[in-house]
């Protein structure tokens, strides 16, 4: 199978070359503490330089202990490897497979807000128009840190939060325990590939799907 990038409104995405059709790609890992960035604020920090709108879940993984799994774990970075030097225009690539001192780690990033298909309205007046779109629950009751609340209340009339899909024996961690759950967890994962050519260097991102990750082999810290 080889693979083309194809423009979307977020970069170059990866399709079958052959039917066109976004390709989804799936690998099984163990979740690294390093840089683990998946609670109700994802990656934000406090007076940095991206607003709160843009901050993401973040997460690596690094090879099994189980020695099935963990041979799957190296086709895969070898198969992601080959697929960037299909894609990229230049000699580095950057972002998506990150060599650690040891081995080598993938790095998954997933929005923490979308942007509604119609905003909400932010005033009492807008709010008591018949038909007007009303604030959902999930952006209501999201647990988002007080540091970021006033940030928060800024953009949720125009965004709302999206749970990152983790399950740990079918049922769905709350945000605040995501960190903790997928800390040291077996969780397998399905994400595609984004591609953007950057001044000298091409960078790649692994953005995680929907049906991900899955701590269903083993999770030791919940």
């Amino acid at each position: 199978m080889t693979f083309d990038p194809k423009h979307t409104s977020s970069g170059l995405v990866l399709v079958n070359e052959s039917s066109e059709l976004l390709v989804n790609f799936v690998i099984v890992g163990r979740v690294s503490a390093y840089r683990l960035k998946c609670g109700p604020a994802g990656n934000h920090i406090v007076n940095g330089m991206s607003p709160l709108e843009k901050a993401k879940y973040q997460f690596h993984i690094t090879h099994p202990s189980h020695s099935d799994l963990a041979t799957d774990y190296q086709a895969g970075i070898t198969n992601l490897e080959t697929l960037q030097g299909q894609v990229a225009t230049t000699n580095r690539g950057m972002n998506m497979i990150l060599d650690d001192i040891t081995e080598k780690m993938i790095r998954f990033v997933r929005n923490v807000f979308t942007l509604r298909d119609n905003a909400v309205p932010d005033s009492p007046h807008g709010q008591d128009i018949e038909g007007a779109p009303e604030m959902d629950q999930e952006t209501t009751n999201w647990p988002i840190p007080d540091e970021f609340a006033p940030q928060y209340d800024s953009i949720k009339y125009n965004f709302q939060p999206a749970p990152l899909p983790v399950f740990y024996k079918g049922n769905l961690i709350e945000p605040t325990h995501t960190n903790t759950a997928l800390d040291g967890s077996i969780a397998e994962i399905e994400f595609t590939v984004r591609h953007w050519k950057i001044q000298d260097h091409d960078t790649f991102q692994a953005t995680a799907e929907n049906n991900h990750p899955e701590a269903q082999y083993d999770s030791p810290q919940y």
